[in-house]
C-alpha cells in the first residue's frame, strides 16, 4: 500500500474525491431525466462516456506534465491515454444512442485486445524509442481513426461466433493483456513509484471491469478513470511545484550574483576615487612643495594606501571603536585638495563611534558627488554635536542646482541619478548603506540652493576604547 500513497503535500483524497465527482456529476443530472425504470440501464450504457472522458482528462494532465519536463516516458502514456479515450467516448455514445452491440461481442474482444497489445507493446518499448511529434495531437488522430473503422465493423461486419468456452478465453486473454500492461508499466524507471503502481491499478480496474461487465463495470470503470486522473493530476502538480522551486532557487542565485555584482561595482567605485587622490598628491609631490605640506601628503598618501589595502583584501567589518573624526574627515579632505578641488573644513575635535575606513568612505563619497553636481564653488565640511541628542552630524553642502525635486525621495536608491550626470548612481546608494551599518543614518536636508548632505553618527561615549587613526582602522 505504501508505494500507492503519494508524496505529503501533491495530492490528498480531497483531490480524487473531487475528479469522482466531476466525473459523476454530468451522469447523476442526466439520470434525474430519466424514467426510473431505465435509470440503472442508461448508467450502465453511460460507463464508456465516464471512462472516457476520466481517461482523456488524465491524457491532458500527463501531456501538461510532459510539456514541463520533456519526459519521453510520460509522452508515450499520454498518447496511449489519447488514444484509448476516443473510442471509449465514442463506444459510450454509441451505447447511449439505443444501438444493441451486445451480438458483437467477438468484435469487441478482438478489438480490446488489438488496443491491450498495442499499448503493451509501446510501453515496453517507450523507454528506448525517441518520442517525435506532439503526442496529445498523434493519440487523438489515432484514437478517431480507430473509432471509425471499429464503428464501421460493429455496424457492418456479421458477428463472430460465441460460445460460453470462447468467451472464458477471450476473458483469459484480456486479462493477461491487462496483467501483462500493468507489470510493463511498474517497470518504467524514469517515473515515480507512486505514479506507477495507481497507473497500473487504474488499467487493471478499466480492464476487468469492461471484461465482466454487467453491473461491475460501472463502479470499476469510474473508480479506474479516477485514479488515473488523480494520479496524473497530483504527478502535474508536483512538477509545478518543481518547476516554482526552480525557479525560485534561480531567482535567489540571480539576486546573490547581482548583490555581488553590486558590491564589486560598489568597491570599484571608491577604488578609483581613492586611487586619483594618490595620484594627484603624488604629482603634486613631484611638482616640489613645501616641506610641511609635502609631510601631510605624505601622510595622507600613506594612510590612504593603507585604507585601499583593505578596501580590496575585502575584509570583515571588525568592532566599532571611538574614532577622531578630524583624522578622518582632514585624510579625505587633503586628498581632493590635491586634486584640485576647493573644500572648506575646519577640525571639530569630535570623536564618534564607528569604524574609520567606512566613516572615511562615506565622506569620500559626499566629498566626490559634490565635486562632481556643485559646481565651481567651495564645498563645505562641518562636524558638530547634536543639541537634540547624544549623536554627532557631519554636514557636507554644496552651491550647486542641487537634487531635483523628482529624484529627492529616491537619491540614495542604486543607480538613480541625474539625466545629466556622469555618475552612475552607485555612491550615494553605498555611502547610505554604510551609514546604516554604522547605526546611523544619510539623509539630504532641504536647502534654498545646492544639496546639503548629512551623516548622523552616534557619539563616542565614555569607556569606548580610543585611538585607531585611519591609516591603522580597520
Amino acid at each position: 500500500m505504501k508505494a500507492l500513497r503519494i508524496p505529503m503535500g501533491v495530492w490528498n483524497w480531497r483531490g480524487t474525491a473531487l475528479v469522482l465527482a466531476l466525473l459523476l456529476a454530468p451522469l447523476l443530472l442526466a439520470l434525474t431525466l430519466v424514467p426510473q425504470g431505465e435509470v440503472l440501464t442508461t448508467a450502465t450504457n453511460a460507463r464508456g462516456l465516464l471512462v472516457g472522458m476520466g481517461t482523456l482528462a488524465s491524457g491532458a494532465f500527463l501531456y501538461m506534465y510532459w510539456r514541463i519536463s520533456a519526459n519521453d516516458t510520460a509522452g508515450w502514456l499520454t498518447l496511449l491515454l489519447a488514444f484509448a479515450a476516443v473510442p471509449g467516448l465514442a463506444l459510450g455514445a454509441f451505447s447511449l444512442s439505443g444501438q444493441d452491440v451486445a451480438g458483437q461481442s467477438g468484435w469487441l474482444f478482438a478489438f480490446r485486445a488489438v488496443v491491450l497489445a498495442g499499448m503493451l507493446a509501446v510501453v515496453l518499448s517507450s523507454q528506448s524509442l525517441p518520442l517525435r511529434g506532439d503526442p496529445m495531437a498523434i493519440g487523438l488522430l489515432a484514437g478517431l481513426v480507430f473509432a471509425g473503422l471499429r464503428h464501421l465493423v460493429l455496424v457492418q461486419a456479421p458477428a463472430l461466433p460465441s460460445t460460453t468456452g470462447l468467451t472464458v478465453v477471450r476473458d483469459v486473454v484480456l486479462g493477461g493483456l491487462a496483467v501483462a500492461l500493468a507489470v510493463a508499466v511498474l517497470r518504467l524507471d524514469d517515473l515515480p513509484r507512486w505514479l506507477r503502481a495507481r497507473f497500473a491499478l487504474g488499467v487493471l480496474l478499466l480492464v476487468v471491469g469492461s471484461t465482466i461487465g454487467g453491473l461491475v463495470a460501472l463502479p470499476t470503470g469510474v473508480v479506474g478513470a479516477a485514479l488515473l486522473a488523480g494520479t496524473t493530476a497530483g504527478l502535474l502538480h508536483q512538477a509545478i511545484d518543481d518547476e516554482k522551486q526552480q525557479v525560485d532557487d534561480l531567482n535567489l542565485r540571480l539576486h546573490d550574483i547581482e548583490t555581488g555584482l553590486r558590491h564589486d561595482r560598489a568597491r570599484l567605485h571608491e577604488i578609483n576615487a581613492t586611487v586619483a587622490g594618490i595620484a594627484s598628491a603624488q604629482r603634486l609631490m613631484a611638482d616640489g612643495i613645501a616641506s610641511d605640506r609635502s609631510e601631510a601628503l605624505a601622510s595622507m598618501m600613506r594612510a590612504e594606501v593603507e585604507r585601499l589595502q583593505r578596501l580590496v583584501g575585502d575584509r570583515g567589518p571588525t568592532r566599532r571603536r571611538s574614532v577622531d573624526l578630524d583624522e578622518v574627515i582632514g585624510q579625505i579632505v587633503l586628498s581632493h585638495l590635491a586634486r584640485g578641488r576647493l573644500v572648506v573644513w575646519e577640525p571639530s575635535g569630535v570623536r564618534v563611534l564607528g569604524r574609520a575606513d567606512e566613516i572615511a568612505e562615506v565622506v569620500n563619497v559626499l566629498l566626490e558627488n559634490a565635486a562632481v553636481h556643485g559646481g565651481p564653488d567651495a564645498v563645505s565640511v562641518r562636524a558638530a554635536h547634536d543639541t537634540d541628542g547624544p549623536g554627532v552630524t557631519v554636514v557636507v553642502s554644496d552651491q550647486g542646482p542641487g537634487v531635483p525635486p523628482q529624484l529627492r525621495d529616491r537619491v540614495f536608491d542604486w543607480g538613480v541619478s541625474r539625466p545629466d550626470s556622469p555618475g552612475h548612481g552607485i555612491g550615494l546608494h553605498v555611502a547610505a548603506d554604510i551609514a546604516r551599518q554604522l547605526d546611523g543614518r544619510l539623509e539630504l536636508l532641504p536647502t534654498a540652493s545646492g544639496a546639503t548632505f548629512a551623516l548622523h553618527l552616534p557619539a563616542a561615549a565614555q569607556g569606548v576604547s580610543k585611538g585607531e587613526p585611519v591609516a591603522a582602522a580597520s
